[in-house]
């Protein structure tokens, strides 16, 4: 505003916007000195230590554990790290940072053995995926697919890279049982038939080929279904058989007769 000997005032000017430049703070945090541990389990410790100090001030600390970052605190003086494998030492350090990105000297050590583990481990976020942490769940439910031993589950609901051992297994069928081998309509194929197609195939009738079961597997399901099939079939081939081996017995007889 403009003002005159005697008093008046103008209007208002245009108005001039100003952004100040970034500070000159180059000066990093003090070093932390007093990095502690306390409540140590066989899977967890407490980090705590006390504000270092700054010419302008600390804002955040980033917490490292055997030299691998855990991340920021946030501006806290305490951390709490979880997801640690019993029996176990680890060495953790922690940096000041200040508003302006400076980043103190590393702090003290501190060394932490985790106590002997009792068998049983929380499962967590942050041990959900690390290959030294065993977790012990009641119940585990999954949205999607689940890999044992593999990460490709070829779009299976279960995938395991290894041997399995249960004490049963069930498997529901959509399929039909094959007892329809036993219906008056079932076209039995003749024993020739089957000798013509084995000599020709190297396999039973219905049943997958060598070759194919190494390139696509074996459903259990449907495999157990295709042997029951081929049981029933040799079964009412062994009863016709009897059946012509009672009939040439009863001629036998009526010729000794004679």
């Amino acid at each position: 505003f403009a003002r005159d000997a005697a008093g008046n005032v103008s209007l208002v000017s245009n108005t001039e916007n100003v952004n100040t430049q970034a500070g000159g703070d180059t000066e990093s945090p003090n070093a932390v000195s007093d990095l502690s541990s306390s409540n140590t389990t066989s899977t967890s410790t407490d980090l705590s230590w006390s504000d270092p100090g700054d010419n302008v001030g600390v804002t955040d600390y980033e917490v490292f554990q055997d030299g691998g970052s855990l991340g920021l605190t946030g501006g806290a003086t305490t951390f709490n790290v979880t997801g640690l494998t019993a029996s176990t030492g680890y060495a953790f350090t922690v940096f000041a940072r200040d508003a302006a990105g400076n980043v103190s000297l590393v702090s003290n050590t501190e060394n932490v053995n985790t106590q002997a583990g009792g068998g049983v481990i929380d499962y967590t976020s942050t041990n959900s995926n690390m290959n030294t942490v065993d977790w012990t769940a009641r119940d585990l439910f999954a949205d999607r697919n689940v890999g044992i031993g593999t990460t490709n589950t070829q779009g299976y609901r279960l995938a395991v890279a290894g041997n399995v051992i249960a004490e049963g297994v069930k498997v529901e069928l959509q399929g039909n049982w094959p007892d329809f081998v036993f219906l008056k309509e079932y076209d039995l194929m003749g024993l020739e038939q089957v000798r013509q197609f084995i000599k020709e195939n190297g396999h039973l009738p219905n049943i997958p080929s060598a070759k194919n079961v190494e390139a696509n597997g074996i459903d259990l399901g449907k495999m157990d279904a295709k042997l029951l099939q081929k049981i029933e079939e040799l079964t009412l081939y062994l009863l016709m058989q009897q059946k012509q081996i009672d009939k040439l017995n009863k001629e036998l007889e009526a010729l000794k007769d004679q």
